[in-house]
């Protein structure tokens, strides 16, 4: 049986060491390095060199999708998974267009992780259930018709993850423009809060092929 050489990152200590014993009770993998902090990653990488590298996306003031892009160009024997307690689809797409190999919520059932570390052992990726379902689920996509061409452009940046500056700066307005524009969206919508409005912006750019942040 080959072993598999497993390093893991989390801030939290209780995390951290929860997620170590889980692991080193399978008979074929091997903890290799712990971290919990960028620093201490960039470490444990140059120093083990593991097979797998399963982190927490939030690493304090930090999120492992920064450094991702990097660590695959300078550690390409390493496949990294990510974990988090974020349930979007759009963060998923994107940390596998940085290189990660694997994405499982924390709400997920743990033998998730098992299998995504197997699986990035073979070259092969994995979602964890949670986001599966959330990929395949039939459910359509909000119809954007009642909106401008103005708010149209507005609902499509703002589910490719674009925050009121960014939008703002982009479409040559002012932020207080920008937000009343989000505010007509919203209630055009028939959508209650702007964190609908942002998941449902998401939703319709992954599922229309856009890019989301």
């Amino acid at each position: 049986m080959k072993t598999i050489r497993v390093a893991i990152a989390d801030d939290h200590p209780v995390a951290l060491s929860g997620l170590e014993m889980f692991i080193r009770s399978e008979r074929d993998f091997e903890v290799c390095g712990t971290a919990r902090n960028v620093l201490a990653i960039e470490q444990v990488l140059a120093n083990t060199k593991p097979d797998v590298f399963v982190s927490d996306l939030i690493l304090g003031r930090s999120e492992a999708s920064e450094h991702l892009p990097r660590w695959r160009r300078e550690h390409p024997g390493t496949k990294f998974i990510i974990l988090s307690m974020i349930a979007d689809p759009g963060v998923a797409k994107s940390l596998f267009e940085k290189g990660a190999s694997g994405y499982v919520c924390k709400s997920d059932d743990p033998a998730e992780i098992l299998d995504a570390i197997r699986a990035a052992a073979e070259g092969e990726t994995h979602l964890g259930k949670t986001i599966r379902d959330l990929f395949e689920s039939d459910k359509k996509t909000i119809d954007i018709s009642p909106l401008s061409e103005r708010e149209r452009h507005i609902f499509r940046l703002v589910g490719e993850g674009l925050s009121n500056k960014e939008i703002s700066q982009q479409l040559f307005l002012s932020i207080k423009t920008v937000e009343t524009h989000k505010e007509h969206i919203k209630n055009k919508l028939s959508l209650h809060q702007m964190s609908q409005l942002q998941a449902e912006a998401r939703r319709w750019s992954l599922q229309n092929g856009l890019r989301t942040a």
